[in-house]
C-alpha cells in the first residue's frame, strides 16, 4: 500500500499530471457534474485551481486568484440570474480589466505617474478586449471551447518561444576543448570531434534545460480542452455562459500581464491573444455535429495562436 501511495504522489508530482491531466480531468468533471445546474462553464476555473492545488501553487500571487475566483464567481452569479447577452461583455470587460491593473499594481508603484498610467491604459485594454472577444462566444460551447484552449496556447508556448537561449561558454567550451584534444592526442580527428560532440551536448542540454512552458497557461488550455470533449457529446446544449467566457479571457490576460511584465513575453504578442478569440467566429459547418464545428474553431484559433507565436520570436530575434 505504501509503495502504491508512493507511486502516485510521485505521479501528482509530474508537471504533465500536475498542468495537463489534471486539469483536463477536473475541466471535464465540473462541466459533467453542474451541467443540471446550467454552469457546465465553471469547468475553467475548476481545472485552473485544480492544476495550482496540485503544483501547491495556490498562494503565489493571492490577487490574481482571487481576481479569477471572482470571474468564476459573477459568470456562474450572471448565468444564474439573468441571461446574458453579447452586449455585456463590453461591461464585465472594462470592469475586469480594472480589475487586472489592481492585480499588478504592486508590482508598478514604483513607476513614475505618466509610466503607471500607461501601463493601467495597456492592462485594462488588453483584458477588456480578450473579455469582450471571449464573451462573443457565449452561447456557442464549440467557439468557447476553442478560444480557451488557443488562448492557453499561444500563452504557453509563446513564453516558452520568448525564452529559448543557447550557452555561449558551451560554444567556447567546445573551441578550448578542440584545441586541446588534438594538442594532446595522438588522433586528432577523433579528439576534436569528441569536443565538438561535448561542446554541442552542452550548449543543447542548457537550452533545453531553460525551456520555459507558462505551464498556468497550458492548465487553461487543459481545461478548456475538457470542456470541449464534453461538448462533443452533449451538443449545444452544453450550456458555457459568462461563466465560461468570462474566466478564460480573464485567467488568459492576467496570465499575458504577468508575463509581460516579468519580461517573459512581449507586449506584441500579449496584444496579438485578442486575435485568437476573433478567430474562431470565422464561420463553422453550421450543419455539421458539433465535433466537426469544434475542429474547425480550433484550427482557426491554433493559427491565431501561431500568429501570436510568430510575433514572439520575431521580437526575439530583433532584439
Amino acid at each position: 500500500m505504501e509503495a502504491l501511495l508512493a507511486e502516485a504522489k510521485a505521479l501528482l508530482a509530474l508537471p504533465a499530471v500536475q498542468y495537463g491531466a489534471a486539469p483536463l480531468a477536473a475541466g471535464l468533471a465540473a462541466a459533467l457534474l453542474l451541467q443540471p445546474l446550467r454552469l457546465a462553464g465553471l469547468a475553467v476555473a475548476a481545472g485552473f485551481f485544480a492544476a495550482l492545488y496540485l503544483a501547491g501553487r495556490l498562494d503565489f500571487q493571492e490577487r490574481l486568484i482571487i481576481a479569477v475566483a471572482a470571474a468564476a464567481a459573477f459568470g456562474a452569479l450572471t448565468d444564474a440570474a439573468f441571461r446574458p447577452t453579447r452586449a455585456a461583455g463590453v461591461l464585465l470587460g472594462i470592469a475586469f480589466g480594472m480589475a487586472a491593473f489592481w492585480v499588478y499594481f504592486r508590482m508598478l508603484g514604483g513607476k513614475p505617474p505618466q509610466e503607471l498610467a500607461l501601463y493601467a491604459v495597456g492592462i485594462t485594454a488588453l483584458t477588456a478586449l480578450v473579455v469582450v472577444c471571449s464573451v462573443l462566444s457565449l452561447d456557442e460551447p464549440a467557439r468557447a471551447g476553442a478560444a480557451g484552449i488557443g488562448l492557453g496556447a499561444a500563452l504557453g508556448v509563446g513564453v516558452w518561444i520568448f525564452s529559448l537561449r543557447f550557452d555561449l561558454r558551451a560554444l567556447a567550451l567546445t573551441a578550448l576543448v578542440v584545441v586541446c584534444s588534438v594538442l594532446s592526442l595522438d588522433e586528432p580527428a577523433r579528439a576534436g570531434a569528441a569536443g565538438i560532440g561535448l561542446g554541442a551536448a552542452l550548449g543543447v542540454g542548457v537550452w533545453v534545460f531553460s525551456l520555459r512552458f507558462d505551464l498556468r497557461a497550458l492548465a487553461l488550455a487543459a481545461a478548456c480542452a475538457g470542456f470541449v470533449l464534453l461538448a462533443t457529446v452533449y451538443g449545444r446544449g452544453l450550456s458555457t455562459g459568462v461563466s465560461f467566457t468570462l474566466t478564460s479571457g480573464v485567467v488568459a490576460s492576467l496570465l499575458a500581464v504577468g508575463a509581460v511584465l516579468a519580461g517573459r513575453l512581449p507586449w506584441q504578442a500579449a496584444a496579438a491573444l485578442v486575435l485568437v478569440p476573433m478567430a474562431v467566429r470565422l464561420p463553422v459547418p453550421q450543419r455539421a455535429p458539433v465535433a466537426a464545428q469544434a475542429l474547425a474553431a480550433l484550427l482557426y484559433a491554433l493559427l491565431a495562436a501561431g500568429g501570436v507565436c510568430a510575433i514572439a520570436w520575431y521580437v526575439r530575434r530583433a532584439g
